[in-house]
């Protein structure tokens, strides 16, 4: 988890749930106002799912490995772009839309 995304979108007002192997900056999203759940029922319930860490390698454990959050994610749309802008405008200056497929590369 990256501290400053998650914050980020916090104070802009979206329910944010984060996930870091550092329990310290874990503990200090929660107290910033984070949530915490397991990824199965986070991934159920979330309309967005932003992924920060260090490498391609983690980021595709995280989407699509053993506990990937991509297996419980809700079905999208052709508005799936769309319904996830607020929470990207929230955490970056510039949005690019590179495609309408989910999935690596």
């Amino acid at each position: 988890m990256c501290f400053g995304v998650a914050c980020s979108a916090l104070a802009a007002g979206h329910h944010v749930y984060g996930f870091d192997v550092n329990i310290a900056n874990q503990d200090r999203f929660l107290a910033k106002g984070g949530d915490r759940a397991k990824i199965a029922d986070a991934g159920a319930v979330s309309d967005v799912v932003i992924s920060v860490v260090v490498n391609g390698s983690q980021t595709i454990d995280i989407l699509f490995g053993e506990l990937g959050i991509v297996k419980h994610l809700r079905p999208g749309s052709e508005d799936a772009f769309a319904a996830a802008k607020p929470a990207l405008d929230a955490i970056t200056q510039t949005v690019y839309q590179l495609g309408d497929t989910a999935g690596p590369g």
